[in-house]
């Protein structure tokens, strides 16, 4: 965390970078009405400088001083979100900081984006991901939702796949998902509770989605601010609806299935082949097998406490052996040195047994418990 933090801070100080993304997003709605984009001065900027338009216009979250204006705030709450949802499924390029300072509307009724230091990327396979995850939410599709966390690059153990297949299906089904009401879904809660449940369960969520449900999560707060009768599943279901009907992302999805068809049938035309070398180094004797379990540190780790263990043993009859034999070759003669000697050999002896029969007795109540 404080790496990704180290790495987007950095990237927030680089006004030329907040440039670029600012110009983009730009041309990516010039001909969108409603929706504006400060002009930036590239002949003034510089990364430590960044010169742009100045807009008036009032805080997106102050629906008294809209209504003032004469514009309407259930509209802004639209048009705002309908510009965010051309953003992540259409550009594949949006604006990841949607606090209510980074908003502004105009007199005219437009929306005006500020602040570029944060932008998100999704690329065309990301983005069905997401629209799956949407379509998941509000239909209550646990395998869908499942399938959708996955292809973001979540893995989920399987022990624990059947516990968070109900987790999610009680979390959609209290909020509201799926239902015959669907005023009565509420995102935001359903983000929570889905973060949730995957800190519950220790999984890793990349950044990428992250910061999508973010965005998603604070610009839909705006909305319900604007009018509190804001709804989620309303605005969003026939745009997803649009999006499939006249297939935005055909063109992307025509050139994956395009490629892993070429891939399939190159794996076909290889297959002979491979079959034939595997059959030579079969007969040759060169082929190599190569072994891959998880438990050889184990076993390994098992052996040396056993090796320790005899050679304890080894060490305790040797000195035993060894005192004996000093005590009894001529005991009437011996100095008194020597005699301490075969003593403190008895005495290690000594210790080193109860130490090994401890040891033992001690490991095998603890892998029993």
């Amino acid at each position: 965390m404080v790496e990704d933090f180290a790495h987007q801070i950095r990237k927030e100080m680089d006004f030329s970078r907040d440039a670029r993304n600012a110009q983009r997003m730009a041309r990516n709605f010039r001909d969108v009405p409603g929706i504006h984009f400060p002009r930036i001065y590239l002949e003034f900027s510089s990364p430590h400088l960044l010169v742009m338009e100045y807009i008036e216009g009032v805080r997106i979250d102050n629906p008294e001083e809209i209504i003032a204006m004469g514009v309407d705030p259930h509209g802004v709450g639209v048009r705002g979100f309908q510009a965010y949802l051309k953003m992540i499924f259409e550009d594949g390029f949006y604006h990841g900081d949607p606090h209510a300072g980074n908003l502004l509307v105009t007199k005219t009724g437009d929306v005006v984006f500020l602040d570029f230091g944060i932008v998100g990327v999704l690329r065309p396979e990301k983005r069905q991901l997401f629209i799956n995850m949407l379509f998941a939410m509000t239909t209550e599709d646990i395998d869908m939702m499942l399938k959708s966390l996955e292809g973001f690059g979540i893995v989920i153990a399987e022990e624990n796949r059947e516990a968070l297949r109900d987790d999610l299906y009680i979390m959609m089904h209290d909020l509201g998902a799926g239902g015959d009401d669907v005023s009565q879904f509420n995102f935001g809660l359903v983000v929570t509770e889905l973060t949730d449940s995957m800190r519950r369960y220790n999984l890793k969520v990349p950044m990428n989605l992250m910061l999508l449900l973010k965005v998603f999560v604070m610009v839909l707060d705006i909305g319900v601010r604007l009018d509190p009768k804001f709804n989620f599943s309303d605005e969003i279901t026939p745009y997803l609806r649009k999006l499939a009907d006249t297939n935005t992302l055909s063109a992307a999805y025509v050139k994956r299935a395009t490629n892993s068809m070429m891939e399939a049938v190159d794996g076909m035309f290889d297959l002979p082949r491979n079959f034939n070398l595997m059959l030579r180094r079969l007969s040759t004797g060169t082929i190599k097998l190569e072994v891959v379990d998880t438990d050889l540190q184990k076993l390994q780790m098992a052996l040396d406490r056993a090796s320790d263990k005899i050679m304890i043993g080894l060490v305790v009859a040797a000195l035993i052996v060894g005192s004996s034999l000093v005590l009894l070759s001529s005991p009437l003669n011996l100095p008194k040195e020597i005699m301490w000697v075969a003593i403190l050999g008895y005495t290690a002896a000594l210790l080193c047994g109860f130490y090994a029969i401890y040891h033992v007795i001690f490991l095998k109540f603890r892998l029993e418990r």
